[in-house]
């Protein structure tokens, strides 16, 4: 008996962490939103990997790539790379920024915040590079 209810609230867990990842995507473009999800499940069952892929596409160290896994989800990594890529912002800035909002916003508003209008050119951007990201 134990044993099912410790599986019934572990299930319980996961789903409530999937559900809030869900909603903390919200860019308002579904087919964004499917391939931050990916990146991030892909993350979690890859992680190595994944690290390998931050230090090639974003030239991160190895010692950044281990640090900023451990901190944040592999979806949203991607975004805050990207948007730092295409909008020539800072690291700090965009960090920042991500960081203050992403508990209660969604990327639509954080990328607002750094400038990046919905369907504009660096909104265009970001979407084809993360759904195009060859990684998951």
């Amino acid at each position: 008996m134990k044993k099912i209810i410790a599986l019934l609230l572990l299930i319980t867990g996961l789903t409530q962490g999937f559900s809030q990842t869900a909603k903390k995507i919200n860019t308002g473009d579904d087919e964004l939103d499917k391939s931050i999800e990916s990146i991030t499940m892909y993350a979690r069952s890859n992680r190595e990997t994944f690290k390998a892929a931050l230090v090639s596409k974003f030239s991160l160290t190895e010692a950044q790539a281990k640090d900023y896994v451990s901190k944040y989800q592999g979806g949203d990594l991607f975004m805050i790379f990207e948007t730092i890529k295409q909008t020539g912002k800072s690291t700090d800035a965009v960090f920042e920024v991500f960081n203050k909002h992403r508990a209660t916003k969604g990327w639509t508003e954080i990328l607002k915040e750094l400038g990046v209008k919905p369907a504009g050119k660096n909104f265009e951007a970001i979407k084809t590079a993360v759904v195009n990201n060859g990684i998951a």
